[in-house]
């Protein structure tokens, strides 16, 4: 299902699409799981921060579509009770004309054998209707974008950490040719994930292979 990022921008920028305006592309159920990509447009926004976007509109869809809590666990995923359920990815792609992020994903609908993972019909019983699924995902990734093109950064990003589950957790990152302890305590403009080390000062983590332990 991944399509190329540069040709769907250059698609939408001949259709000269409004700001703000999120489009949806190939929406696919197949044996076990609603997936998708949404399109916008977008400014010096980082793919990790827009990831990280795209998991929490994920995480909001589901609790509103079915009242069930989930959680964003930094850089891409959506947990439920500590399970993945869902998953997102980001590509950016700028142009003379503006910039296009292309959001990517999956939500498990179905039982899954993924160690790690659940379903939303594990997690209620009964299947869901993955068009409304859909819907109420995009409703958020539009509400989000919304605010985030009119300047309301800071609000938008307090409100994902708020239900990043990464938060306040204790970890062990890359060091200087070590291992290093600290507390994540937040994420940044970019979508980096920063860690108070133990032994004073901060670590900024851009990718989840830096991040050794929990």
């Amino acid at each position: 299902m991944k399509r190329d990022p540069e040709r769907v921008a250059r698609g939408l920028v001949a259709r000269r699409p409004r700001d703000g305006v999120v489009y949806v592309q190939d929406p696919l159920v197949d044996a076990v799981s609603l997936r998708f990509s949404a399109v916008a447009a977008c400014g010096s926004e980082t793919p990790l921060l827009l990831a990280i976007i795209a998991a929490f509109s994920a995480s909001e869809g589901v609790r509103k579509d079915t009242g069930i809590i989930s959680w964003v666990r930094w850089p891409n995923a959506v947990t439920i009770e500590g399970r993945v359920v869902a998953s997102s990815s980001a590509a950016v792609t700028r142009t003379a004309q503006g910039s296009w992020a292309q959001l990517d994903f999956r939500v498990n609908l179905l039982p899954t054998a993924k160690a790690g993972a659940t379903s939303l019909y594990d997690e209620l019983g009964v299947e869901v209707d993955s068009g409304i699924l859909l819907e109420k995902i995009l409703e958020s990734l539009s509400w989000l974008h919304f605010g985030w093109s009119n300047g309301m950064h800071a609000q938008m990003l307090r409100r994902v950490v708020s239900m990043t589950e990464t938060i306040g957790t204790k970890v062990l990152v890359r060091g200087r040719g070590a291992k290093a302890a600290g507390s994540v305590v937040d994420i940044d403009a970019l979508g980096r994930l920063t860690v108070q080390l133990a032994e004073g000062g901060t670590k900024k983590l851009e990718a989840p292979d830096e991040l050794l332990d929990s």
